[in-house]
């Protein structure tokens, strides 16, 4: 099988900016799942741009996620998550191959992707983009520790589930994946690249979410797209900003400078001739 690979440098690199070691146990990957999870976010700007200009959405090339990453902040989809966390793994002598699941209870096509890292005779699911808080043990009954983002594996006749629950405007939103493969790998991640011009996350307004040990921080467009809401949701529930400067609105999910001006090439950012800004609303699925 083809692993994941970063150079040795690029791996300490990766691991020195996120203030941890780079995994050599299982007590090292958890602590670079949490680092991880806090500092390297899930959005969707690079996917945007891609979609807009044509070409394959990024995820398969993992030295390209963390130059980015280190470059700019900007984070991406989990092919990209899982691609860049595997090779820095490998790179401390961890394997770790890809899980795959799918979206049920709904028509819309969804693949999503997770590390598996192998630990003798078991296995961790490590989902930076639905946070568990550690990595969790990948058996029917697992359950994950984040206070704000409940998540576990079930069994379904004979298949093991993920599901985890999220709050929006007061209400729950429980998802269900089935697991279809624990088995992927670099090469097979590539060809889901593939798959991603034209399902899984839309990337057609801004999004992005990470994970802190106390709170999940995501942001996304009020409804009519004249600011980004920021929210931070922890266990004693949500509390939100609205922004409608994209330099601001993107400090405070934790981006450097470059992130608005590439949103705003992706389309995901509008200026009027007035110059007033519009952040480009969720587009209801």
């Amino acid at each position: 099988m083809e692993r994941f690979a970063v150079p040795e440098v690029l791996a300490e690199e990766m691991c020195d900016r996120l203030g941890v070691a780079v995994p050599t146990s299982m007590a090292g990957v958890g602590d670079l799942y949490r680092a991880w999870s806090a500092a390297v976010p899930f959005d969707c700007l690079n996917k945007a741009l891609a979609r807009r200009e044509g070409t394959l959405p990024p995820g398969g090339d993992p030295v390209a996620f963390c130059e980015t990453w280190l470059a700019t902040s900007l984070g991406g989809t989990c092919w990209g998550h899982v691609s860049a966390m595997g090779a820095v793994l490998q790179a401390g002598g961890i394997n770790c191959r890809v899980g795959l699941d799918h979206l049920l209870d709904t028509d819309e096509v969804d693949f999503h992707a997770f590390l598996v890292v192998e630990d003798g005779d078991r296995r961790w699911m490590v989902d930076v983009i639905h946070g568990s808080g550690e990595p969790l043990l990948l058996e029917a009954g697992s359950v994950g520790v984040h206070p704000a983002y409940p998540a576990r594996i079930d069994a379904d006749e004979g298949r093991l589930l993920h599901r985890y629950t999220t709050m929006y405007d007061g209400r729950a939103d429980v998802r269900r994946y089935a697991i279809v493969s624990t088995d992927v790998d670099a090469a097979g991640l590539r060809t889901f690249c593939e798959v991603s011009r034209h399902f899984g996350m839309t990337a057609r307004s801004i999004y992005s979410r990470r994970f802190t040990a106390t709170e999940m921080i995501d942001g996304r467009p009020n409804e009519d797209g004249s600011a980004l809401v920021v929210r931070h949701l922890g266990a004693d529930g949500p509390s939100t900003e609205e922004y409608r400067d994209p330099d601001e609105a993107f400090a405070a999910l934790g981006y450097g400078p470059e992130a608005a001006a590439m949103a705003e090439r992706a389309g995901l950012i509008e200026h009027s001739g007035s110059g007033i800004v519009r952040f480009v609303p969720r587009v209801p699925k």
